[in-house]
């Protein structure tokens, strides 16, 4: 995502969440990365050019111990 899409996705959580203090929110680690090839330019192609970039940001996110609990996304 780029830098606004992440700051629109982080606001989306935060009205989201049923929280009445601060402590209540989710704590979230955000993994933003411009310079990750373009994802729509790859699919147009038929290329898998910015894999590489995304799976690094995944492997990052798992060494700091993201989970994600897709139920309660939803």
């Amino acid at each position: 995502m780029d830098p606004l899409a992440t700051v629109d996705f982080m606001q989306k959580v935060i009205e989201a969440t049923p929280a009445e203090h601060d402590q209540d929110h989710y704590s979230l680690i955000i993994y933003s990365v411009s310079q990750i090839p373009d994802r729509v330019g790859a699919v147009i192609a038929g290329t898998d050019e910015p894999l590489p970039a995304m799976l690094t940001g995944i492997r990052m996110l798992e060494q700091a111990g993201v989970e994600a609990d897709l139920l309660r996304l939803t």
